[in-house]
């Protein structure tokens, strides 16, 4: 074997007196009477339920008043108090759905955020009462 080549990464593969590859040593096979190791690593975690498909989502931005951005906060934590996880995403997703539900049936002559903003406080007011927020002028 060549000098320059005693200590590479490969030096070990070759037996230096034959320069044939060396014979990796038997494996260690487990005795048929031997205790098993106690493992102390946690079980591992069980896989979801087949049945359960995951969400088909598509990412979009959306720029929110710092109002809105607080409302959505608190929505959340609001919501997240029980056991089960609802994301921001869901939130919003909800609000979209709510809001094209309730306009589905309108003819929409509005203008302008703030316009439809009034008709949704008029609209939402009977069933409200004075529970109408006023930070929907956000």
């Amino acid at each position: 074997m060549n000098a320059s080549m005693a200590g590479g990464m490969f030096s070990k593969l070759l037996d230096p007196n034959t320069s044939q590859p060396t014979q990796a040593p038997a494996p260690i096979l487990p005795v048929a009477n031997a205790e098993p190791k106690s493992d102390p690593s946690p079980p591992p975690k069980p896989l979801p339920t087949p049945g359960v498909l995951p969400k088909k989502r598509k990412q979009v931005s959306a720029y929110l008043s710092p109002t809105q951005v607080q409302i959505l906060k608190q929505l959340y934590f609001k919501l997240n108090a029980g056991d089960e996880n609802i994301e921001k995403s869901e939130i919003i997703g909800l609000g979209l759905e709510v809001l094209s539900w309730w306009l589905d049936s309108q003819v929409l002559k509005y203008t302008s955020t703030q316009q439809l903003r009034a008709y949704l406080r008029t609209q939402m007011a009977p069933y409200l009462g004075s529970q109408v927020p006023d930070n929907l002028a956000t």
